[in-house]
Formats: structure tokens, sequence, C-alpha cells
């Protein structure tokens, strides 16, 4: 490491003691014999500084041998061992508190990727897992966990076993909240970011009433269209049959065998044309119901049947007090504990999580009072709900007896 004095010596055609080579003292001394004293403090100095400048050579040459020390893991053993870093940090730390069940998409964002080191993408995707549900799959086989299906295709964990070996045996790594701090302005990843709503889109699904119309265009049994897609594949099956009328009316659409299956009913079997809108609005009408839900980040999730919306509604209990309840949160992939926290702050009143009584799936959050108007204004100016997606009821008042 840096340059060898011996060598340096002796390539310089000067004499290497038996013992240490050339001695800088010495030659200092020989210089000073000569008449050149007083350029010793400045010589010494100038070693001195040589020195260091030898020191810091060395401590480099270190440094850069240690960044070739290569890592041999795969990118996919890294992002495992992140991943199971963070998992069980989370539950040496800020999941001591959690309130159960939380949405194991909540879960990852809000505590996984805090408890990860600063500046690391914490990206399941880049997993040997590939998906979050099947390593906390694998979590909950090892017994860490305990995870349900509480709504189609909405996962929660509904408990943990703080102590388990695996929790018991970690080690928790303390990181600089400074360092995390400049990393999170730096860059902020999407699980970082604040509750986004998802991309709601309706959709006519495929079904065998108008299967053969659409197997023409290879779409199978299933398969969900919005209203402009399907209007689009009744414009191109016109134009490439000659369908549309030209010398009298363009509005109008002869029917041939496979679009009149479709479109007409009882006793119209004399029907030979009929307008556009007409075509769009009957195949549309005998399609099925469905809907498409994209969160960020993430790819569409589609859905037969029609989007529940978020239910609020009141109740009264014992003692004649009033309480607010709230349905289908995790739907739209909200936290039922952190909407819940956020009402009892709001209104400054008891709030709990129970699953939800008399239904199949999901959450039921309980708020003190009548709190409807509260919650409302929460999901359509917090959370970026849609109107129409938001249920707000209140049951008929009482009639009082005579």
């Amino acid at each position: 490491d840096g340059w060898d004095v011996e060598e340096d010596g002796l390539e310089d055609g000067g004499q290497a003691e038996e013992d240490n080579g050339w001695d800088v003292e010495d030659d200092l001394e020989v210089q000073g014999e000569d008449g050149e004293g007083e350029g010793d403090a400045p010589l010494k100095e100038e070693m001195n500084n040589l020195n260091l400048e030898d020191k810091k050579l060395d401590d480099s040459v270190s440094e850069e041998e240690e960044e070739e020390v290569k890592d041999d893991r795969s990118p996919s053993e890294i992002m495992d061992e992140l991943l199971i870093s963070a998992f069980l940090q989370t539950w040496k730390t800020t999941g001591k508190k959690i309130e159960f069940p939380i949405l194991t998409s909540n879960f990852f964002r809000l505590h996984m990727v805090k408890n990860a080191p600063p500046g690391s993408n914490l990206d399941p995707k880049k997993s040997s897992f590939k998906k979050l549900s099947k390593f906390l799959a694998g979590m909950e086989k090892r017994g860490v966990i305990k995870v349900k299906e509480l709504q189609k295709g909405v996962e929660s964990i509904m408990s943990v076993d703080l102590g388990h070996e695996d929790i018991r045996s970690f080690r928790t790594i303390k990181y600089e909240k400074v360092e995390e701090e400049e990393t999170q302005t730096e860059q902020k990843l999407p699980c970082d970011k604040d509750y986004e709503p998802p991309k709601i889109s309706e959709l006519r699904m495929v079904n065998a009433n108008v299967l053969k119309f659409f197997s023409i265009f290879n779409i199978s049994k299933g398969h969900g269209l919005t209203s402009s897609g399907v209007r689009e594949y009744i414009v191109k099956y016109v134009k490439d049959n000659n369908l549309q009328e030209t010398a009298s009316n363009k509005s109008l659409v002869k029917l041939d065998p496979i679009l009149a299956d479709i479109v007409l009913g009882k006793g119209e079997n004399n029907v030979l044309e009929m307008k556009w809108d007409e075509i769009t609005q009957r195949v549309q009408n005998k399609m099925s119901d469905g809907y498409a839900l994209q969160f960020p980040g993430q790819p569409p999730s589609f859905h037969k049947g029609k989007l529940d919306p978020i239910e609020l509604t009141t109740a009264t209990r014992s003692g004649n007090k009033k309480i607010t309840l709230i349905y289908n949160l995790e739907t739209y992939g909200i936290d039922p504990a952190e909407f819940a926290h956020k009402c009892q702050v709001g209104v400054a009143a008891s709030t709990s999580v129970n699953p939800a009584v008399n239904r199949k799936a999901g959450s039921e959050v309980m708020v003190q009072g009548n709190q409807i108007s509260f919650a409302t204004r929460a999901l359509l100016e917090t959370y970026k709900i849609p109107r129409k997606y938001i249920k707000a009821t209140e049951p008929a008042p009482k009639k009082k007896k005579k």
C-alpha cells in the first residue's frame, strides 16, 4: 500500500542500510550539517504532510478494496432479505400498536416500508415471492401471522404471534432518522405516499347472450368492456359488413341474423333496422354487470357484479344512544382502523372496528353519535371517493305511539 520507502531509496541510487533502508531523520541531519539547517523545520513539515498524504492514500486504497467486495446474492435474494427484515422489524417497533384486522396493503405501506433500511426500495415484485400476498402467506405458514380474505380480493392480517421464535430472535436495527428523512425527501416511493383512491371503471361483461357477436373479435366469455368499448365493436362490425343505411337514413342500421338475435325481443321479428343508440343500449342490456379497480402502481383487478358503495348508516344501541356504522371501506383500499382513528380525532368520539355482522365479509367501523356528515366529508375531501360510491342512509324516525 502506498509507495515503498526502501525500494524508492534503492531506485534513486542511495545506499540502503541493513536494518531499515533509507532513514528520513538521518537525511535531514546530514542536510543540516551541510549548512542547510535553517530548512529543517520546513522539511520536517513537508515530510509530515507527506506522511499524512500517504495515510490518506492508504485509507482510500482500503475503501476501494471494500468497494471491490462483491455481493454474490442475486437481486431477488437481496429483496427477500429486505422483506423479511422489514417484516420482523415491524413487529418489534411500530407493529406493536396495530389494531386488527389491518389491510395487507396498508400494513406494507404504513409499516414494512417505514421499517426498511433508508433509501431501499421495498418491492415484492423484485423478490422470489413476486407478490406481497405470497410473502405474507409464507409468514402465515410459519405461524407468525394469520391472514384472512374479509372481502373478495381484499386480504387482511387478523393477528400476530409476538412470541414466535422468528420475532423474539430478531435483533432490532436502529436507523438514523436524519438519513431516513433525507432519503424520503430525495425519493418518495409510491407506497410512501398518502392514500390515493383507485381508478374505478364500470364494465359490461361478455356472457352467453352476446358471446356469438364478440367471439368474432376473439373476445371470450367473462371479458369486461367499457360502454365506449362496446360501441366501438358494434361500429366496426356494422362498417365491416356494410350494414349502415346510406340512401335514406344514416342513423339506421340494417339488422343481420347475428345482431337481430341479440337486440330483438318477442314480437319484433318483423323489425329489419334499428337506430345506432338503440342497438348499443340493447347489446349492453344483454351483458352482465362488472367493474375494475386499479390502485396506484398496481394492475387493474376485474370483478363481476356491481361495485358496492361505502355504506354509512345510524343505529340505536342500549340507552337510546345513537351510533354511526360504516361498511365496505376495504373495497376502496381504506384501512378501517385508520379511518376509525380519523373519526375519533375529528369528532372526539369513541370508535371501534369489528367484523361486519350479517355480511359475507368486511369490517364494520362504529362511531359514537350521528357522525354521517363528518364521515361523508372525510370520504369526499380526504379520500377523494366519488360521491356516487358513497351511500349515506338514516332509518326513518319511529312514529310515536298514541
